[in-house]
């Protein structure tokens, strides 16, 4: 009993920092999978992706000596990841790690806001990428053919790396949730759904998401 009690408080107190090292294993997996075929293709994405990634590295100047219609989303999550191992095949394991981590966050996200739970979210979000790497999701009548298809647009790099790109207003709402978690912490009484209920947290995911559509 008093073992149970010590392995609870000790998951109590490390929950996020194994939930991320979780989320870096399940990325890392499908980043090196997209690497055992170094192949390229000039209409997926790989190379812009890269070429960007090649010149911010070789320290030229965003907006300055060479433009970029992605955003600076993609340059932000990857290039400390590619700095390390500066080559095509360290790009492709790059995006497609920083693609399914940011993917991983954002279902983690939404489900988070839908039911409260955060171990039912967190193994919602670290399974997403498997569910609908299998292709069960085509599987469901009506809407599975529907969201196999967003939901891929969003889990990989492409042409548009879309998941850098809305990745901000992601981070922003995370980063309301973990304050209005805090006051929860300190307040037992309080509920998630009533802290967000409240002016100030209406008014502050409402800019988040806001400043994203901007």
């Amino acid at each position: 009993m008093e073992r149970s009690k010590r392995l609870s408080l000790w998951l109590s107190r490390w929950d996020w920092a194994i939930f991320l090292l979780c989320i870096a294993a399940v990325s890392s997996f499908y980043g090196a999978a997209r690497c055992g075929s170094v192949d390229f293709v000039c209409t997926n994405g790989d190379y812009q992706n890269y070429n960007v990634l090649r010149r911010f590295l070789d320290g030229q100047r965003p907006y300055a000596d060479f433009a970029n219609y992605l955003g600076m989303g993609p340059l932000l999550l990857c290039a400390p990841l590619l700095a390390l191992h500066n080559n095509f095949s360290g790009s492709l394991f790059a995006t497609n790690f920083a693609a399914c981590a940011c993917f991983i966050l954002f279902v983690f996200l939404i489900f988070y806001l839908v039911t409260g739970h955060r171990l039912l979210s967190a193994v919602a979000g670290l399974l997403a990428p498997k569910i609908l790497s299998s292709r069960v999701l085509a599987l469901l009548p009506g809407i599975g053919a529907y969201a196999e298809n967003y939901l891929g647009l969003i889990a990989k790099p492409g042409n548009s790396f879309r998941v850098a790109r809305l990745f901000l207003p992601v981070l922003f709402c995370l980063a309301v949730l973990l304050f209005l978690w805090r006051k929860r912490r300190a307040d037992s009484t309080l509920s998630l759904r009533l802290l967000l209920r409240g002016r100030r947290a209406c008014a502050a995911i409402g800019f988040c998401l806001g400043l994203g559509i901007t």
